[in-house]
């Protein structure tokens, strides 16, 4: 009888021994899952800005234009900004508090503003700033708008320059309307 109850536990441990080996040959990661997630995307924009959207005919607008360069490195913008010359003048453009140091001349048409700001050779942009502040005089009374030609990819309208390629990475823009009351 002892010797029967010695080979079954001997048995028994044989088999949970092989167990244990056949087991042993599957590799089983029991860390803990970590889910990727995606990385934020960039988003470079351009933007018009008044504190008020409310005027009376005759007021002068003062509008800053502000680019967020998305987490890019930039060194300028163009600017093609579209307004009706039935409810707004174009009067001037001011640069004086711009983050950019080199302006080309810009260029009015009847209802078109073009303008570019250039940072420094070997300098470059990163973050939100003040690109240029417009000013307008309101005309009648009604609502109006100022809104950038802006086409994605596309380097013949409103972009950013992406610093060392001239590649345009703007891909949002930020409009401004306007009650002339």
């Amino acid at each position: 009888m002892r010797k029967s109850l010695f080979g079954v536990i001997l048995l028994i441990i044989l088999i949970c021994l092989i167990g244990i080996i056949w087991l042993s040959s599957f590799r089983v990661n029991i860390s803990p899952q970590t889910q990727k997630l995606p990385l934020k995307e960039k988003q470079a924009a351009l933007s018009l800005f008044s504190e008020r959207k409310e005027f009376k005919p005759g007021e002068e607008i003062k509008i800053q234009v502000i680019v967020d360069s998305g987490g890019y490195k930039t060194n300028g913008v163009d600017v093609v900004l579209n307004f009706d010359p039935q409810y707004l003048k174009f009067e001037k453009l001011d640069y004086s508090e711009s983050l950019f140091k080199t302006f080309p001349p810009y260029a009015v048409e009847k209802e078109k503003i073009r303008f570019s700001a250039l940072s420094l050779p070997q300098e470059s942009f990163e973050g939100r700033g003040k690109v240029a502040t417009l000013f307008f005089k309101t005309l009648k009374k009604g609502e109006t708008k100022i809104s950038f030609d802006f086409q994605p990819h596309s380097t013949t309208d409103s972009n950013i320059a992406l610093y060392g390629q001239g590649k345009d990475v703007l891909q949002r823009v930020n409009n401004l309307s306007i009650l002339i009351r």
